[in-house]
């Protein structure tokens, strides 16, 4: 499982236009999760 610094910083980083459409996936168990932006622009 991520901590929680893991999964902020590539969400802070997003404002440049080559990082904004790309999802960071995180592995927890057999799932991958996608938090904050990154699951809206699953959607």
């Amino acid at each position: 499982m991520a901590n929680l610094e893991e999964i902020i910083k590539p969400e802070k980083s997003r404002s440049d236009s080559r990082t904004f459409s790309q999802i960071p996936l995180f592995k927890e168990g057999a799932f991958l999760r996608a938090y904050e932006q990154s699951a809206w622009l699953m959607i």
